[in-house]
């Protein structure tokens, strides 16, 4: 009887000592593609800012594609943080506004540019 229950209960370890490390797989590919989905969304908003300090027009459908890089990165962090890839999508609606929210709106919502891209690698860190 104990070696029966070994014979099946041997297989059935391996299969989930199996799935434990597949799922730690997913994980680090998860968190490398979030990583790499924040680095472009902070990289074009970046140089969106500094086209217009340089004297650009505003640019809607560049300011959609800003949009869409930060519902990316939203969507890349939900199952680090919650929270964070909530913040990240009120950061893709600010940039599907037209970016013309007031700084204190900005603040309340926790969206100010440097702080999600900080609060983004520590969730991934």
């Amino acid at each position: 009887m104990i070696i029966e229950s070994l014979a099946v209960l041997g297989p059935l370890m391996i299969a989930y000592a199996q799935e434990i490390e597949q799922n730690k797989r997913m994980s680090e590919q998860n968190k490398k593609e979030a990583k790499l989905a924040l680095s472009k969304a902070f990289i074009e908003t970046e140089g969106y800012y500094a086209g217009r300090a340089t004297g650009q027009t505003k640019d809607v459908a560049k300011e959609h594609e800003v949009a869409a890089l930060w519902d990316n990165v939203s969507i890349c962090m939900e199952p680090f943080n919650i929270a964070l890839a909530h913040r990240l999508g009120q950061k893709s609606r600010f940039w599907r506004e037209g970016a013309a929210w007031s700084d204190e709106q900005i603040k309340a919502a926790k969206i100010q540019l440097d702080m999600v891209r900080r609060d983004g690698r520590v969730a991934l860190s």
